[in-house]
């Protein structure tokens, strides 16, 4: 089953706690990624770190992704909302 997560970081407060903490971040969503665990992520276009982004994640339940969304570095910073997908192609 997929999931949406559109994730808002709290920059506008803890900016230097989320800066030191991006490389750990990249080093866990490389491990994710090669998982087949996140299948994207998306950033809006622009210069500088978003504020906010978006990730598709795989997992048997919303749980199961909640507990990988919770082993990331920026976890404590982030404001999630997860939203099942459904594959339209799929149920033709």
């Amino acid at each position: 089953m997929q999931f949406m997560a559109s994730i808002t970081l709290d920059t506008a407060r803890r900016r230097s706690e989320v800066e030191q903490a991006l490389p750990a971040e990249q080093v866990r969503v490389r491990e994710l990624m090669q998982q087949g665990v996140l299948g994207a992520l998306y950033v809006p276009d622009g210069s500088g770190a978003p504020a906010g982004l978006w990730a598709i994640f795989n997992g048997d339940s919303r749980d199961a992704v909640q507990r990988v969304v919770e082993s990331l570095p920026l976890y404590p910073y982030m404001q999630l909302e997860l939203t099942p997908l459904r594959d339209l192609q799929a149920s033709r």
